[in-house]
């Protein structure tokens, strides 16, 4: 999903993931990549976004470690 629209590719997350720069992307979900750049926020299961309406995405158990200490970003 971006700011106006929502895209559908052909390839997996793993793909994704792997030419994501990890400086900034976050696999926070099965479904979801994060870029942290727009992240407002960690409040326990859920990133919340900084977009003019706060949405918040699920964060799974599994990735949790994968943004431990993370907190939130400058």
């Amino acid at each position: 999903m971006t700011r106006n629209e929502r895209l559908i590719c052909r390839i997996t997350m793993e793909e994704i993931e792997e030419n994501m720069p990890l400086s900034y992307f976050v696999r926070i979900h099965r479904g979801y990549i994060v870029n942290f750049k727009f992240v407002k926020g960690i409040d326990g299961a859920k990133v919340w976004l900084s977009e003019s309406e706060r949405v918040s995405l699920p964060i799974s158990r599994t990735r949790r470690k994968n943004i431990a200490g993370m907190g939130k970003p400058q």
